[in-house]
């Protein structure tokens, strides 16, 4: 229906048949379209390479921190003035990524100590620095949501 014709004159109704059929059209133009419009690199995926896993090093070295200031090599005592020369002898043969150290302290040492070996252990070599932890049984636990502790 076009217009209606009334006795106060043409009204105007919009008849919404051809916009369906338009948009039924493109609806289906660009269904048709749409797979061939997807383009397809061709790709090469290397085939599966084993890698053996390093060995492990027979001669770790931990470095204990203790609460009076004492620090052991292993079981060797090291002055902090003898602890970069002392690691140096230790890791210069060997391979950059063999030159792990393992970090002790102790639950008393002052945090400033720590970083001092810390960083006597970086300049005397050593590549990575693992932190040794002990898990806290459920009775000494200390919740995560705890004030921290206040020193007097």
């Amino acid at each position: 229906m076009g217009m209606a014709m009334g006795g106060k004159g043409p009204a105007s109704e919009i008849n919404i048949t051809p916009l369906v059929d338009v948009v039924l059209v493109l609806l289906i133009i660009f269904m048709v379209i749409t797979p061939l419009m997807i383009k397809q690199i061709p790709i090469e995926v290397p085939e599966d390479v084993e890698v053996e896993d390093p060995e492990p090093v027979k001669d770790q070295l931990v470095l204990t921190l203790k609460e009076n200031n004492d620090m052991l090599l292993n079981t060797d005592t090291v002055t902090l003035a003898d602890l970069e020369e002392r690691l140096w002898e230790r890791l210069k043969t060997r391979p950059k990524s063999a030159k792990v150290v393992f970090l002790d302290a102790e639950d008393n040492v002052p945090y400033p100590n720590i970083v001092q070996v810390m960083d006597l252990m970086k300049s005397g070599g050593v590549e990575t620095i693992g932190i040794v932890t002990v898990e806290l049984q459920s009775s000494t636990a200390i919740p995560l949501d705890a004030p921290a502790p206040v020193e007097p």
